[in-house]
C-alpha cells in the first residue's frame, strides 16, 4: 500500500487531471460540428482529433502501457497517434463522432482514476514500469501533454478567428471561489471586484518574436523531467 504522503499527492495528480479536462472541455463547448473539424491548415488540428488524441496518449501510457490493458478503440492507434499519422491527413480519417470522442474521453478518465486508486491501495503499493519510473511519472506526463494541448486548442480558436470561448475563472488565491467570465471579448468585469478584474485577463498577450516553448513544456524542460520531456517532444513530431 502507498505511504499516506504519496498517496495524497496521488490524489492531487488526480485532481489536476479531472481540472484540466474540464478546461478543455470548457475549450470546444461552444462549437459545432464544422468547427470542430476546421480547414486543413498546416498549423492547427482538427479539434475533434486533437480533444480524442489527448485521451488516446492517456490510454496508451497510463492504462496500456503502465496498467497493461487492451485498448480501448478497435483502430485507436491507426487515428490518434501522432507519430503515426501524418498531419495533413488527419481531417481525412474516420474519426469517432462528437459524442463517441466525449464518451471515449469520460472513460479513459475514469479507468485512470480506478486503475491508479487501486494501485494505491495494493499490498504491492504503487505502479512502476520496468525502468523504474511510478504512476506520479505517468500522471504527469498524461497532465502536462493535456494541458499543453489545451494551449494548442486556444490558439487554434483565435487561428480561425473562432469567438473566444466562454469559461470558468478561478480567482488567484481563492480557488475555492469561481466565477463566470463568460467570452472574454464581451465579458464586461463592471460587476467583478478590482481584485478579480486583475485577475481576469481581457486582451491579447504579447509575444516577442522568435522561438520559445509553450508554458506547460518548458515547465518540464526547466524542471529537469528530461524523460518526461522527450515522451511530450515525440508525441509532438507533428503539430
Amino acid at each position: 500500500m502507498a505511504q499516506p504522503q504519496a498517496a495524497m499527492y496521488t490524489i492531487q495528480l488526480l485532481d489536476a487531471l479531472q481540472e484540466t479536462r474540464a478546461r478543455t472541455l470548457e475549450l470546444v463547448a461552444d462549437l459545432n460540428d464544422e468547427q470542430m473539424m476546421g480547414p486543413r491548415l498546416q498549423i492547427v488540428n482538427p479539434l475533434r482529433w486533437e480533444i480524442a488524441h489527448v485521451a488516446w496518449f492517456q490510454e496508451i501510457w497510463i492504462l496500456r502501457y503502465l496498467g497493461r490493458h487492451p485498448p480501448i478503440l478497435q483502430h485507436g492507434d491507426e487515428l490518434y497517434d501522432s507519430a503515426r499519422v501524418s498531419h495533413d491527413t488527419r481531417w481525412d480519417l474516420p474519426l469517432l463522432t462528437m459524442d463517441e470522442t466525449l464518451s471515449y474521453m469520460q472513460q479513459v478518465l475514469e479507468r485512470i482514476i480506478d486503475q491508479t486508486s487501486r494501485a494505491d491501495e495494493a499490498p504491492a503499493g504503487i505502479m512502476k514500469d520496468a525502468e523504474g519510473y511510478d504512476e506520479s511519472y505517468f500522471l504527469h506526463l498524461a497532465l502536462f501533454h493535456e494541458q499543453m494541448h489545451d494551449e494548442a486548442i486556444t490558439y487554434t480558436r483565435q487561428t480561425l478567428s473562432y469567438p473566444p470561448p466562454a469559461i470558468i475563472a478561478v480567482v488567484q488565491g481563492d480557488h475555492d471561489s469561481v466565477f463566470e467570465k463568460g467570452p472574454l471579448a464581451e465579458q464586461s468585469t463592471a460587476s467583478l471586484t478590482q481584485a478579480d478584474a486583475s485577475n481576469c485577463a481581457t486582451g491579447d498577450a504579447q509575444i516577442p518574436g522568435g522561438k520559445f516553448l509553450l508554458k506547460a513544456l518548458s515547465l518540464i524542460m526547466s524542471s529537469g523531467l528530461t524523460r518526461l520531456g522527450w515522451h511530450l517532444l515525440r508525441s509532438q513530431r507533428q503539430p
